[in-house]
């Protein structure tokens, strides 16, 4: 009779723990394909390399706060630009392989210090701490558009989290930045209709068709709807260097480079993204 009572408590606690397993495995391979994604882009590195050539990407471990804005500066295309430059930073902690990327970072206001002088690198990164750096890389400004360590609740309402972080998380790991990382190119920038994702595609980080074969390969959508491609043409046309918009027979607008064009079709399309009317031409007025 005992070893009956053992045996069935033993199926019990089998069933109670069975229902966790797949929406675990789901989350993992949820990680994994976001990874993928953002790898395929060039904004998401591997700790290494497998035997057959595949990265290497260690998903279930917790990131450094040197870890996390190397993977942020990624997420947004500047790793070439952070490690070109000869930045000036206060900390005093920060080892040399990180140094590129939080001078870049603490340069662009995307992150900032434990205190005047600790950059506290080694320190495990929290998910309102990555989720803050996130929303600066959008263009939010902690303490006016959200709290720092309430983050979750702006990225809960960009689509780029699902009320999967509160104050109680105690755990972040490399596999949630992939998660959180994707779903951010599909959030739009502060008060622009552009995402993140079509920004990058303006300034020639990655094409329309490479991003939107990232997501197919991945075996999902991110999150949001799919980009439309660049335009080469339209009613007016702007720079990517400036905040205003032209009729194309602007002298104004003959001066931009071919690289730098984005076209609109409307008025407000370019006003939506941010741009303003240029003074000289006065176009859609």
């Amino acid at each position: 009779m005992k070893r009956m009572n053992r045996w069935l408590g033993l199926f019990l606690s089998l069933i109670l723990i069975l229902p966790v397993i797949p929406s675990a495995f789901a989350a993992d391979t949820q990680s994994k394909a976001s990874a993928d994604a953002l790898y395929t882009l060039g904004l998401f590195g591997g700790t290494g390399i497998n035997s057959d050539g595949t990265p290497i990407y260690e998903l279930d471990r917790v990131p450094t706060r040197n870890e996390a804005i190397t993977m942020l500066v990624a997420l947004i295309g500047k790793t070439e630009q952070a490690k070109a430059g000869n930045w000036d930073i206060p900390f005093t902690d920060v080892e040399p392989w990180a140094r590129p990327y939080v001078g870049y970072a603490y340069a662009h206001q995307l992150t900032s210090g434990l205190s005047a002088t600790t950059y506290g690198g080694n320190q495990p990164i929290t998910a309102s701490q990555y989720l803050t750096f996130v929303l600066k890389a959008l263009g939010y400004e902690s303490g006016k558009d959200f709290q720092w360590n309430q983050a979750w609740i702006l990225t809960d309402q960009l689509g780029i989290t699902d009320g999967k972080y509160s104050a109680q998380s105690t755990t972040f790991l490399r596999g949630d930045v992939a998660l959180v990382s994707w779903a951010a190119l599909d959030a739009k920038e502060n008060g622009k209709n552009n995402t993140l994702a079509q920004k990058m595609i303006n300034e020639g980080i990655f094409t329309s068709s490479q991003y939107e074969a990232a997501k197919k390969d991945s075996g999902h959508q991110g999150g949001g709807d799919t980009q439309p491609p660049v335009k080469t043409e339209g009613t007016f046309v702007g720079s990517l260097e400036s905040d205003k918009y032209h009729y194309p027979s602007c002298r104004y607008a003959e001066k931009i480079l071919k690289e730098n064009e984005i076209w609109f079709d409307t008025a407000d399309e370019a006003q939506q993204a941010g741009y303003s009317p240029c003074g000289v031409c006065h176009p859609g007025t």
